[in-house]
């Protein structure tokens, strides 16, 4: 499962706070190449209630006309609309994965080194 992938990598499926916030994430996975839906990490799976991966609660919804639906316990975004559908969470969809913004930034490049101050006269270079 798609949850299963990114808390391989230290984080969630991606939770949704904020108007702003599904804007911004549909236009993101448009420019991922996600041309349709992909998993949020909003589901039903426990208690019969819907409930964000990460353990947050449900403040915002962005529900499509007709949904959710009753026998589906999984939802997605549709990226060209920003609209929400319950989906199976058999269903293969991309997904998108987010980190909890507590956890230190994750850096693949060595620390930058410190230059040599520069003289503060210009040297004559002597050569043999």
């Amino acid at each position: 499962m798609s949850e299963e992938s990114c808390q391989e990598t230290n984080s969630h499926l991606v939770s949704i706070y904020s108007s702003s916030g599904n804007t911004w994430l549909s236009q993101y996975a448009m420019q991922q190449g996600i041309k349709g839906p992909f998993y949020t990490g909003l589901n039903r799976l426990m208690r019969d209630q819907w409930s964000w991966t990460d353990g947050n609660s449900v403040n915002y919804t962005r529900w499509a006309p007709g949904e959710p639906k009753v026998d589906a316990q999984c939802a997605a975004e549709n990226s060209t609309d920003g609209s929400w559908i319950t989906v199976s969470c058999s269903t293969a969809y991309p997904y998108v994965c987010a980190q909890a913004s507590t956890d230190p930034p994750v850096s693949t490049c060595p620390p930058p080194s410190t230059p040599p101050p520069c003289p503060t006269a210009p040297r004559k270079m002597l050569q043999n």
